[in-house]
């Protein structure tokens, strides 16, 4: 608590809880046990809802996380898909070489081989 001139003081509960302090250094613990049992449902009820909070915040995210997880996986799929596309291009349309395909396309030579041979059945 700050030293003020209780006089000063706007609320009436202050100013006699700081007089009374002055007074006796003694009554401030009972002042604190006052204020712990009017106003301990509040404090309780502002700590779950912090709790609770906190326990959404961390719901929130794990679901971020978990779609992140999502997008990289899906990324990845779409990224292959796209390369063996590319590769099947080229097979249907060029003379290029297995080992030329792989190397543009990012596939290895068995995946452009196993690409060649479906496109041929």
């Amino acid at each position: 608590m700050k030293k003020n001139n209780p006089d000063d003081m706007v609320s009436e509960i202050a100013k006699e809880a700081s007089k009374e302090y002055k007074e006796d250094p003694k009554i401030m613990s009972k002042t604190k046990d006052w204020i712990r049992y009017n106003f301990a449902d509040q404090f309780d009820e502002q700590a779950q809802m912090y709790e609770r909070m906190i326990k959404k915040a961390e719901k929130e995210k794990a679901k971020i996380e978990e779609e992140n997880v999502r997008l990289k996986e899906e990324n990845a799929n779409n990224l292959l898909k796209q390369k063996m596309q590319f590769a099947e291009n080229l097979l249907s349309s060029t003379d290029m070489s297995l080992s030329e395909i792989s190397k543009v396309s990012g596939l290895s030579e068995k995946e452009v081989k196993d690409i060649k041979d479906r496109i041929k059945d």
